[in-house]
């Protein structure tokens, strides 16, 4: 097993085909054919199996590619550190939910780095479900999520609390008013993010609390093109507050809805299994003790 056959596998599965993962590593399909089969042979099970027109991971091909991701960021993550030059260098890995990894962590990442320029903060912005995943597989240090987690065993603290609101376009019916009832939406095509994210769960269980129907929403694959697409006249949109002040002024009006607790806390988890490095324990200290986006939603 070679880290070139590792890296093949993980293009072949982000990719779907033999003919894409050669295209994307600048290698011909037979080579990459032939990479796969001496891989399967040498462990004596199947790895990939055709479902449909794309290539899937059979089990033993998704244990592996758990562990070919890890091998080959630890591999990065080595080479990073020994390009700085410096004895003291490191690389913290930090897996964020939508919204605090791309509206609240760039600019403390960026605080940090001035701070400590010998550190490198790696961030990976993933829905929630991945990020608990990561953090519990030892691919991240620690995570940043909204919302109640999944896995239980990872231990959680708070950082601050979020909420979401509703966007629409600025020359909307619902433009000027501060708050509109649930019933209010029923005519609205309302784009949220994908199952698996915290918003859409946070979303889905305020409905649930209020015994009303959930919405049947369309469904975006991150908070960008949400935004995007309602200030484009394609519906209206959940995402979080901090997220909608990011928008340009006049891109789109922030509504809130009434009568739905659509609070939710912001936590940093960590698998408490591991013992953090110092690179990585003196940033999330540095999270833990900088000014924060505020201990209550805006309002």
């Amino acid at each position: 097993m070679t880290l070139r056959q590792l890296a093949m596998l993980r293009a072949v599965l982000a990719r779907g085909s033999l003919s894409a993962a050669a295209t994307e590593l600048g290698l011909s399909q037979p080579a990459v054919s032939m990479q796969m089969q001496a891989l399967a042979r040498e462990l004596g099970v199947p790895l990939l199996e055709p479902r449909g027109r794309r290539l899937q991971p059979t089990a033993a091909g998704t244990t592996l590619a758990d562990y070919a991701e890890r091998i080959l960021r630890l591999v990065s993550d080595a080479a990073t550190a020994a390009r700085l030059d410096r004895r003291d260098a490191a690389v913290v890995r930090v897996a964020a939910s939508s919204t605090p990894g791309v509206n609240l962590l760039p600019g403390r990442i960026a605080a940090y780095a001035r701070r400590r320029p010998e550190i490198v903060v790696r961030l990976e912005v993933l829905n929630s479900e991945e990020v608990e995943r990561k953090v519990s597989t030892g691919q991240a240090d620690f995570g940043v999520l909204g919302g109640l987690r999944t896995n239980s065993a990872l231990a959680a603290e708070h950082w601050c609390d979020d909420e979401l609101v509703l966007v629409v376009p600025t020359r909307h019916r619902l433009a000027r008013r501060r708050r509109v009832r649930t019933e209010e939406l029923e005519a609205e095509t309302l784009l949220v993010r994908e199952a698996g994210s915290a918003t859409r769960a946070t979303l889905e269980a305020a409905f649930l609390r209020r015994g009303l129907p959930l919405p049947q929403p369309h469904v975006l694959g991150d908070t960008e093109a949400i935004k995007s697409a309602v200030s484009h006249g394609l519906g209206v949109g959940i995402i979080s507050i901090f997220s909608a002040r990011a928008e340009p002024r006049g891109g789109l009006a922030v509504v809130r809805i009434a009568g739905l607790d659509l609070q939710r806390p912001l936590q940093l988890v960590r698998d408490p299994a591991r013992e953090l490095a110092p690179a990585a324990d003196g940033f999330l200290d540095f999270l833990r003790s900088a000014p924060r986006p505020g201990r209550k939603a805006p309002r």
